[in-house]
C-alpha cells in the first residue's frame, strides 16, 4: 500500500481460494494496523519464524517487520477495501502524528454488478486504540510443541534490562521541528544514536587507527 500512489492498487481474487500474504511494513517509527473489510486473517509467521496460527480481524505490524498471513476468499462476490493507517501511542503531547490511510482494494472475480463502492473494514481499530495493538501482540506466541521442540539455554549467567524508548534532544539556541521545540530521538538503555566519525569499510581496515571501538560506545 502506498499513501503517494496515483493509483489505487487492485488485488483480484478467486472465491473459495486460500491466499499466502507476506507483509512488510516499510514506514519510518511508525507501527501500522491493518484491515481488509469483513475478511478474516490468519497470522502464520512473523520475521522469518512461525507462530501459532490465530485468526485475527486486524492486524498491529511494527516498522521493519514481516509478517505472513493467510487469507480466504469466502465472502460475498464484491469489492473490499484493504486499509491501513499508522497506530499512534495516544501521548497526549504528540498532536500532529501522520493520520494519512493507505488504501487499496480487493475485487473478487467473475460475473456479477460491481458495487458503487467497496465496502470500508469496520473493524480496522482507531489510531490510538492502545486496547487493540495490545490484544493482537498479547495472542503472538511461538510454534513451539512436541512437534516443533525449541531447546532455549538453561543456563542463564547474564541478565540484561534494556529499554528501548523516544526522547528529546534539546536544541540550543534553536527550535527544532520535534516536540517542545526539540528533537527526537530513539534511544536504547537512554544513550541516543550518534551517527559514527568513521564508516565502517574504514574502521574494518583500520585507516591508521589504533582503537575503534570503545566500551563506552554500547
Amino acid at each position: 500500500l502506498d499513501v503517494n500512489s496515483q493509483s489505487t492498487y487492485r488485488w483480484v481474487v478467486d472465491y473459495g481460494k486460500t491466499y499466502l500474504v507476506r507483509l512488510v511494513n516499510a514506514a519510518m517509527n511508525a507501527e501500522l494496523f491493518l484491515a481488509i473489510a469483513d475478511h478474516s486473517l490468519t497470522v502464520v509467521g512473523i520475521d522469518g519464524n512461525y507462530v501459532k496460527p490465530f485468526v485475527t480481524g486486524y492486524i498491529m505490524i511494527s516498522p521493519g517487520q514481516t509478517m505472513d498471513v493467510l487469507l480466504t476468499a469466502n465472502q460475498t462476490l464484491g469489492h473490499y477495501y484493504i486499509v491501513a493507517h499508522q497506530y499512534d501511542t495516544a501521548r497526549p503531547d504528540v498532536t500532529d502524528y501522520d493520520q494519512t490511510n493507505a488504501s487499496a482494494i480487493l475485487i473478487y472475480s467473475g460475473n456479477y454488478t460491481a458495487p458503487g463502492s467497496p465496502i470500508y473494514p469496520s473493524q480496522l481499530p482507531y489510531y490510538e486504540s492502545l486496547v487493540a495493538a495490545d490484544a493482537f501482540l498479547d495472542r503472538l506466541r511461538s510454534l513451539a510443541d512436541e512437534q516443533h521442540p525449541v531447546n532455549v539455554p538453561v543456563n542463564i549467567t547474564t541478565q540484561m534490562y534494556i529499554t528501548v524508548s523516544m526522547n528529546q534532544i534539546l536544541c540550543p539556541n534553536q527550535t527544532c521541528a520535534g516536540i517542545n521545540g526539540n528533537r527526537l530521538a530513539s534511544s536504547m538503555n537512554n544513550i541516543s544514536f550518534l551517527n559514527p566519525d568513521i564508516d565502517v569499510l574504514q574502521a574494518y581496515y583500520g585507516c591508521g587507527l589504533t582503537i575503534i571501538f570503545l566500551p563506552s560506545h554500547y
